[in-house]
């Protein structure tokens, strides 16, 4: 039950931080576009696909910290804590390092690089380095913000994380008061993320008494077990940045800053989407890594079994309606001139949908020692996308093109990594689609049809030719409403329906 309850936890709060992130972002998005204009929106958006590389330079360590200390715990191995933390944060200070390094010597050349214009180049350098200090910074401070996660404090993580982003936003209101330009946003941006680190460090060391970040817990032996899990994990992570950054610096060469923020918009918006659909695998990630500290094989499986076929239903119910209702979206948020993002924001939310009802094998796979699979599989698949990606943006297809290749990529490369994958948690490709990813095929119908109807009598009561933001957001919630009571009804099983009643019920009767 404590288990459950935990689950439970992590995951309502990770909804919560993903729903702060998205309100800020649908408020900031045209905020800053129509303050800094599209060319340096662009420019914004391209030097942040091109900062988000730097992170590679962390080679996968960060990312390693919930797996290494969540197994710890499940050894109930004091020692290991303490050479775990200690060899963890010396790398990563050592890493942020190398990335302010790399960046201080890339930025004589990033105008040639990109080819950023001549007006917009000085500016372009200065916003570069401000966001290689975000990068270089966050490296080490991913070390406490794991410690809470594999300590059982995601929700503590999260909440402190939501307040970090209201701050962000204030900071860029703010400082677009005095002067709206990318380097203003570019320090508002920094100085909130200081800010919000500096306050989990004493919250993250409050759950491990008696333990000591000191160099002299620096195990060089560790470091050898750290890398051989962390060589997959910065795959995963470059495969990840293959994904969201490097079709913006794809389209820049071919195309124009005006394409790059288009494309940006439907990117960005879609990887709000997966990142909050996604959130029922982030709250599983530790709970694997701590059951396979413990041995426990049956627990993983049934975790693989219940988690992917809710995880999915979580995913689908409101990424549908995003393909559904994506050109009033844009038509009233972003504005008329931002209509050419339609299109790619569907396809790439399509690809959304894949990655997040794979979201939890795919997790399940990396945290029970097969990351060779998973990291393999997920950096071939975005090589393909890659490639794909520079044959289509230069055809008539243009970034409706790049979308493409990214639906392209992440269908073959995730149904390889179910069908060689799953056999080796207890369960074939063909089980998990038709128990886990089937059931939600129904009730998403039915939500499409229920949104139809919806959109239909809101544009006849109100004499409009189209939604209005207000409009999409009660189509939308409703549509989610509808597709959930269906999959309850159609989607899950007489038994399935008494397991979660039972389990959410008495989570919810314990005192705290």
């Amino acid at each position: 039950m404590q288990r459950a309850r935990t689950i439970l936890k992590s995951t309502l709060t990770n909804y919560l931080r993903q729903t702060v992130q998205i309100v800020m972002f649908f408020f900031l998005t045209p905020y800053t576009a129509r303050m800094l204009g599209t060319e340096a929106f662009g420019l914004w958006s391209l030097l942040w696909s091109t900062v988000g590389f730097l992170s590679l330079l962390d080679f996968g360590v960060s990312s390693s910290v919930v797996k290494f200390l969540a197994d710890a715990r499940g050894k109930a191995d004091d020692g290991r804590i303490q050479r775990v933390l200690a060899t963890f944060f010396w790398s990563q200070i050592f890493l942020g390092l190398v990335v302010m390094g790399a960046a201080a010597v890339f930025a004589p050349w990033l105008a040639a690089a990109l080819a950023i214009p001549e007006s917009l180049a000085r500016p372009g350098q200065v916003v570069l380095l401000l966001l290689a200090g975000r990068v270089a910074t966050g490296i080490p401070f991913a070390l406490f913000g794991g410690v809470l996660v594999s300590y059982d404090r995601m929700a503590t993580n999260n909440l402190l994380r939501s307040a970090g982003t209201i701050l962000y936003a204030v900071m860029v209101v703010i400082a677009f008061q005095f002067s709206a330009n990318v380097t203003t946003l570019a320090l508002a941006n920094l100085g909130a993320h200081l800010v919000a680190n500096f306050v989990i460090i004493p919250v993250a060391m409050r759950r491990i008494p008696g333990v000591s970040l000191s160099i002299a817990y620096f195990d060089r032996r560790f470091l050898r077990e750290i890398g051989s899990f962390s060589f997959y994990s910065f795959l995963i992570q470059a495969s990840a940045l293959l994904y969201t950054r490097v079709d913006a610096v794809v389209i820049q060469r071919a195309l124009s800053l005006i394409a790059v923020a288009h494309y940006s918009v439907a990117m960005q918006t879609v990887s709000r989407a997966i990142l909050f659909c996604r959130q029922l695998a982030s709250a599983l990630t530790p709970v694997v890594a701590k059951l396979k500290g413990e041995n426990d094989a049956a627990a993983i499986r049934a975790t693989l079994r219940k988690g992917t076929k809710l995880g999915t239903a979580l995913a689908v119910g409101p990424i549908v309606g995003l393909i559904y209702l994506a050109d009033p979206l844009i038509a009233s948020w972003m504005g008329p001139e931002f209509l050419s993002a339609v299109v790619p924001l569907q396809i790439l939310a399509a690809a959304a949908i894949v990655e997040c009802a794979f979201s939890v094998p795919t997790d399940i796979l990396t945290m029970t020692g097969h990351q060779r699979l998973t990291s393999l599989t997920t950096i071939w698949g975005q090589i393909f996308n890659l490639v794909m990606t520079i044959v289509l943006v230069m055809t008539p297809l243009k970034i409706v093109g790049v979308a493409l290749a990214t639906l392209l990529a992440s269908l073959g490369a995730k149904n390889y990594l179910l069908f060689v994958g799953a056999p080796r948690l207890g369960y074939s490709g063909r089980e998990i689609y038709v128990r886990s990813f089937a059931p939600s095929v129904f009730p998403a119908f039915v939500m499409v049809v229920a949104m139809a109807t919806l959109e239909r009598g809101w544009m006849a009561a109100f004499s409009t030719s189209a939604l209005n933001l207000i409009g999409v957001f009660l189509v939308e919630l409703i549509g989610c409403v509808v597709f959930f009571a269906v999959f309850w009804q159609i989607g899950l099983s007489s038994k399935e329906r008494d397991y979660y009643r039972d389990r959410v019920g008495g989570i919810l009767s314990i005192r705290k």
